[in-house]
């Protein structure tokens, strides 16, 4: 997003177009200030933090190929928001409406999604090179502070929610109108926080850049220490509209129309296109008229004159999933889904000869999520094949008997998590036993959820074995052995190989359908366990070389780290051992009791 030069121009020149503020000082000043931040480029500004303060700590360069350390992420999150609080700043985060969303919006971006797929399968494959040494860590380096995780999103939003931030989301597009409307209209609100140099196009718009928050290190994001530290001052640089028009000579008003030279989100590709036969003078004269309609667009923009959503519709779905959104219990992707519209997302994998990629391993279950939404019709699913091409399927949603979530009842849990539980069998109804009655809705869920991995990945597509679904379990069950030391498991340093971060990922990915397009829409997630609780990647790791590769194990770790990985991971079977038992029903039967 943004103005393309802009933000580099204005880093160059940062005495010129910023302030130098005590965040600190301003918050005791005013009474408490509010940051206004851009959810997902804050997701990965932290995340790159926690890696590093990681990676220093427990010595383990491979840490972010894991993927999954919830546990620790949480506990830093949830410290770096207590300190913030601590003095009186409160971070409001604004969500961007999912892929999906807006289609015709979509389809003018197509080129751009087609380029950005490329590069997440290149940065990908590099990340799976790592695991069997075709890859050197030099090489992935850039990417190794943002991999695809499936459920970090999910592990964010709760523990920001936890922490008391507010959420704001915005269902259809972009969020930036949102937040430059919001710092108008919000009496606490300060700055944004973010790297989007569309927010210096916005008049009297303030900004801090994430490379010029907290310039000090007050906060010890990044350093060597297991949680960020309580800051007693937090310099930081505030670029403005103001001072960026004031650096360069022109009216504060002006800088819309530069943007559009200059080439923003609206204008870029049609600017690239008619570069050659447009003249500058005659640019809003042009007869073309995408790019009249693209000008007219920049102008509405930014002076915040696009609506936040579309026009009310009276259908009960679409107000129930919009009501959701609002009250933060549904993804935007919903959205998208009421669309009929779903793009498969990229993980982590291994690509295989013969076996299904696993967001279409999913197709099945998927369908099941579509009838929560949908009674009839079908959705446009897309994707793209390895040569870059779109591919376009029609899928129907499943022929089952549920509610659709206009009619879910909030407060009906237990005939919620009974449509949970019948969507979860689809594959084998009436023959599993009732998790829910037997263990509780919070276990029920986990043995749901590693039923269906069993399932889906024996026999077929992963062709899952009998050790690698003890080591499965053992992670997935973690919790009820008591705090574990995440961070021990960190410092052991193994690198998965391919088909361990693929199985994962796989595990990952089912959990974020079972939470967020199933659970959160039949309003169960307060019953279910966060991410934290179930996936460390970390832990993964360890138990699947003991069980899989133990003689490799004992090579890299020494007796008394195999022990130890195998004792945790005996204790935890042990104490669930009926419960897995009973997830094993006829599969594996030489090894239940």
């Amino acid at each position: 997003m943004g103005v393309r030069g802009l933000m580099t121009l204005c880093m160059e020149k940062k005495t010129e177009c910023s302030d130098l503020v005590d965040l600190v000082e301003v918050a005791s000043e005013r009474g408490g200030i509010e940051l206004l931040v851009d959810y997902h480029s804050f997701e990965f500004f932290i995340l790159e933090s926690f890696h590093q303060s990681y990676m220093a700590r427990c010595n383990n360069p491979h840490l972010p190929v894991m993927g999954g350390e919830y546990h620790s992420l949480d506990l830093y999150l949830t410290e770096l928001i207590g300190n913030l609080k601590s003095v009186n700043i409160d971070l409001v985060m604004f969500e961007s409406g999912s892929r999906g969303n807006c289609p015709e919006e979509d389809r003018q971006k197509l080129e751009r999604i087609k380029s950005k797929e490329a590069e997440k399968r290149s940065n990908i494959e590099k990340l799976m090179g790592l695991c069997d040494g075709t890859t050197s860590l030099r090489e992935v380096k850039n990417e190794m502070s943002m991999p695809v995780v499936p459920c970090r999103g999910i592990q964010f939003t709760c523990t920001l929610v936890r922490c008391g931030c507010e959420f704001i989301g915005v269902p259809f597009g972009d969020a930036d109108t949102a937040i430059a409307r919001s710092l108008i209209d919000r009496p606490k609100a300060y700055a944004v926080l973010s790297n989007d140099s569309d927010f210096l196009i916005f008049p009297g718009c303030k900004m801090i850049p994430h490379k010029l928050f907290d310039i000090n290190n007050s906060l010890g994001l990044g350093d060597d220490q297991a949680l960020p530290s309580l800051p007693h001052s937090l310099q930081c640089r505030v670029m403005s509209s103001t001072k960026v028009a004031r650096c360069l000579e022109v009216r504060e008003s002006d800088l819309v129309d530069l943007s559009i030279l200059g080439s923003n989100d609206f204008t870029k590709d049609l600017i690239f296109s008619l570069k050659k036969r447009l003249r500058c003078t005659h640019i809003t004269q042009t007869r073309n008229r995408d790019l009249r309609e693209a000008v007219q667009k920049s102008r509405d923009f930014y002076n915040t004159g696009l609506p936040l959503e579309e026009p009310s519709s009276t259908d009960p779905v679409l107000q129930a999933l919009l009501k959701g959104i609002q009250e933060d219990q549904f993804s935007s992707l919903v959205v998208g889904l009421f669309r009929r519209v779903y793009w498969h997302r990229l993980i982590p994998e291994e690509r295989k000869s013969g076996r299904p990629l696993c967001e279409a391993a999913l197709k099945e279950l998927r369908q099941h999520c579509y009838r929560l939404i949908h009674t009839n019709g079908h959705v446009e699913e897309y994707s793209f094949t390895l040569d870059n091409k779109l591919d376009v399927s029609s899928v129907s949603p499943a022929d089952m008997d549920l509610p659709t979530v206009d009619i879910v009842d909030r407060e009906d849990t237990q005939g919620n998590f009974s449509s949970f539980a019948k969507i979860f069998t689809h594959f084998e109804p009436e023959c599993l036993p009732n998790w829910g009655a037997n263990y509780g809705m919070n276990d029920a869920f986990r043995c749901y959820v590693l039923r269906y991995f069993l399932v889906l990945n024996t026999g077929r597509n992963l062709r899952m074995d009998y050790s690698e679904f003890t080591a499965t379990a053992g992670m997935f069950f973690k919790q009820t052995a008591g705090a574990m030391d995440e961070e021990w498991y960190i410092k052991q340093a193994l690198v998965p190989n391919r088909r361990c971060l693929t199985m994962l990922n796989w595990l990952q990915t089912l959990y974020r359908y079972a939470y967020v397009m199933i659970g959160k829409l039949l309003h169960l997630c307060s019953e279910f366990s966060e991410p934290k609780d179930v996936i460390s990647g970390s832990i993964w790791v360890a138990f699947y070389a003991v069980s899989v590769h133990r003689d490799l194990a004992l090579e890299q770790l020494g007796e008394d780290s195999v022990f130890r990985i195998e004792e945790d991971k005996r204790n935890i079977m042990a104490g669930k051992r009926d419960m897995i038992d009973s997830i094993m029903q006829d599969y594996f039967p030489e090894h239940t009791a």
